[in-house]
């Protein structure tokens, strides 16, 4: 991104013209409305996303509607403003697609008229503000006009300062000989009508310095992507200081990385208002709770920050943190002067340069930052100096450089990283390896071959330098901005392919391709590569020896826990490498479910306990006799969490749950014993004040469990043997 100057905003005025020949097809199948309509789109979607005080307004002519405040009996009619001077929104994209169609009778309607009514609207919503005046007149001089008032009109543009753009039908420079067939088609078949209209168009332009257009010109242009104009505003105010010399300095970013558009969470709970960007806004809400059984809520003013110290956390309190903690004065220190050559360019740090120039109207300073550019240009140096922002800001170091050039005399400072910024990393040695000449000149003539600085043919042929940082847009963020277009107006179709002009960017040049085919040939010729065999992956088991026994290995493959891996606080390599927790798992859900819930949000809860009740419901389904696997772990897990907030999750999960064991008795009375056995109930009101359920509901709960369960507790219990039978037995 490069800074430049802000700009005051734009008040632009569309005037379309909707009248008869608009509506005839060319060659190409297209009307000339349907590349009008076209090219005003992207000209809205360009305001639309990168200006926020710009205001354009619609207006037609040649339809049967008449709206204007110029209006009179026999004056101005069928011109209508259909969009007063407004910021330019999605509403007025979607009017253009869904709303902007020609009458069922266009009426022929004067040109001249339509400007008139364009430059009212446009003068009276200006008012007092100090901004740009633009008309873009789309027409094709169809219509037969009155040339009566044009010297009238041509004093109201001048005085009134518009800039006026024309695009038409053969209103296109004179000296534009080299335009392609596409463009040439709207230049034939021209009736006396419309050759006259255009003689009138071109006596407008000239008078007031307007620009004309050919449709095709004009959609080819506003298509182009086009750079964000940003306020340049000053990052530091202050003196750059040379030992005792201290140089008065307004810093300026003059590049800096653009990053994607960030988002801003939308609840998807609430009808979202267009007009109300607040309508949806997500607030954060963080509590703090201790690690106790009640998960007592602790206020953030009774918090404090403490570092580890071995086992022990040292409390840190906020003013030992100031008394401490560096403390910075704002300014910018020159340390030393180094050659140039002494700072590699790879050893530029950050994401941004900035500009040292005068404070206004100092020419003392001026003339000192001069002397210092002029100085370390000729003695091939730089300063290394410190920077710190603002006061209590972290100290930079960075470089001051000079730019001399035919525009400026100044400095650019970039900064440089510390020690400790400095990543070394190690690689194998080359030296063992020595190119032969033939390998050498292949690589030379590889690398020459695709020479950026003529990498591009130019319209008039000449080779120019391809992909220029000038010219050259951020491929992901304009791909960003076609999705977010895509899916403002189309919100339930799917996004649309790349764009042809951003794929440009992100593919190899056809001269390049060309020119860096034969060397390339040569390069593989002279570099032979081998397939290098595949290693075989060893298990631990296999390299060592050692003696698994098979139980234990069919049991880990099968997921169940072992003695060693029941404890969820044991210590694994595997617990430390798993990666992050985003649902209840299989392999270790009681662990997966207490990491969900611990974030301590009835959201989370709720989500996290219906995963889990699906996996309970999964060990039932699937059960076909054996170990039951983590069922007790995972229903107890389940109750204590529940408990608290939300009992009646719980009691009607258990509910269900007894319901099916007992449906299935045959197959699942494990389960149904296991819950029995442990007393594991409903919980209760004196379990939880959130319970609707009595404890002696809760108590009576499993009474009856079923035909099993009644069998079992019918069976006649066996008589105590008599002791001398049991001697006798001995």
């Amino acid at each position: 991104r490069h800074a430049t100057m802000a700009r005051s905003a734009e008040l632009t005025a569309i005037v379309l013209d909707m009248g008869p020949s608009m509506l005839m097809p060319q060659r190409n199948g297209r009307s000339h409305l349907e590349n009008a309509v076209d090219a005003i789109d992207h000209f809205v979607q360009q305001k639309v996303l990168h200006t926020k005080k710009d205001e354009v307004a619609l207006i037609t002519f040649g339809n049967e509607e008449t709206e204007n405040e110029l209006a009179g009996d026999d004056d101005y009619q069928h011109i209508c403003v259909k969009w007063p001077m407004a910021v330019p929104s999605l509403d007025l994209m979607r009017f253009l697609r869904d709303d902007l169609a020609p009458s069922d009778e266009p009426v022929p309607t004067d040109f001249v008229d339509a400007l008139v009514v364009g430059m009212d609207h446009l003068i009276k919503a200006s008012g007092t503000k100090k901004c740009a005046l633009k008309i873009y007149m789309f027409t094709d001089a169809g219509s037969e006009v009155n040339p009566d008032e044009l010297d009238r009109i041509i004093n109201g543009l001048k005085l009134s300062n518009i800039d006026l753009r024309v695009i038409g039908v053969g209103i296109e420079d004179d000296d534009d000989s080299d335009s392609d067939d596409e463009e040439k088609e709207d230049q034939v078949e021209m009736t006396e009508t419309q050759k006259a209209n255009v003689a009138i168009i071109k006596r407008i332009t000239e008078a007031v310095g307007g620009e004309t257009y050919s449709f095709t010109t004009a959609l080819d242009l506003l298509s182009q992507f086009r750079k964000r104009t940003i306020k340049q505003v000053t990052t530091f105010r202050g003196c750059l200081e040379v030992a005792d010399w201290k140089i008065p300095v307004y810093c300026y970013t003059q590049q800096k990385r653009e990053p994607r558009p960030s988002m801003k969470k939308l609840s998807a709970l609430v009808e979202l208002d267009p007009a109300d960007p607040e309508s949806g806004k997500v607030d954060r809400d963080v509590t703090y709770h201790l690690l106790d059984d009640d998960d007592t809520e602790v206020d953030k003013e009774d918090l404090i920050k403490g570092y580890k110290y071995g086992r022990d956390i040292i409390p840190w309190e906020k003013i030992h943190e100031e008394n401490l903690g560096l403390v910075t004065e704002k300014g910018m220190h020159v340390i030393c002067f180094t050659p140039a050559a002494n700072v590699p360019r790879y050893q530029h740090y950050g994401d941004s340069l900035l500009s040292l120039s005068n404070p206004p109207e100092d020419a003392v300073a001026a003339k000192a930052i001069a002397v210092l550019a002029r100085a370390l240009v000729n003695t091939n140096s730089v300063a290394i100096v410190r920077y710190v922002f603002r006061a209590k800001a972290a100290p930079k170091l960075g470089m001051v450089f000079p730019d001399i050039s035919s525009k400026r005399e100044g400095l650019y400072y970039v900064s440089l990283p510390f020690r400790e910024d400095v990543r070394a990393f190690e690689f194998g040695s080359l030296a063992s390896f020595q190119p032969s000449a033939e390998q050498s000149t292949a690589v030379d003539n590889f690398i020459q071959s695709m020479d950026l600085m003529t990498g591009y043919i130019d319209e008039d042929g000449d080779a120019v330098e391809a992909l220029e940082p000038e010219r050259t847009f951020n491929p992901a963020i304009q791909m960003f901005y076609q999705c977010l277009h895509q899916r403002a107006l189309n919100p339930d179709e799917p996004l649309a392919q790349l764009d042809a002009s951003i794929a440009a960017y992100i593919s190899p040049q056809p001269k390049l391709v060309k020119e860096s085919e034969e060397a390339g040939k040569e390069l593989k010729k002279h570099f032979t590569l081998t397939a290098k065999a595949k290693r075989t992956k060893v298990t631990g088991a296999e390299m060592f020896g050692a003696d698994v026994p098979i139980a234990k290995t069919a049991k880990a493959a099968d997921g169940a826990p072992d003695a060693d891996s029941a404890d969820p606080a044991s210590f694994s390599m595997a617990a430390l490498m798993q990666d992050e927790v985003t649902s209840v798992g299989s392999t270790n859900p009681v662990q997966d479910y207490l990491t969900l819930v611990s974030s301590k949000t009835q959201d989370n809860l709720l989500r996290a306990s219906q995963q889990m009740i699906g996996r309970i419901h999964d060990i039932v389904d699937l059960y076909s006799g054996g170990d039951t696997g983590y069922f007790m772990e995972m229903v107890k897990a389940l109750r204590t969490e529940l408990m608290p907030t939300q009992p009646s999750v719980f009691n009607d999960f258990l509910t269900e749950l007894k319901s099916e064991l007992q449906k299935h008795a045959s197959l699942r009375q494990p389960f149904l014993s296991q819950l029995t056995s442990n007393n594991l109930t409903l919980i209760s009101s004196a379990d939880s004040s959130a319970s609707t359920v009595t404890p002696g509901e809760a108590a009576a709960f499993f009474d009856e469990s079923g035909p099993a369960t009644n069998q079992a507790e019918a069976a006649p219990e066996p008589e105590p043997e008599d002791d001398e039978d049991l001697l006798d037995e001995l």
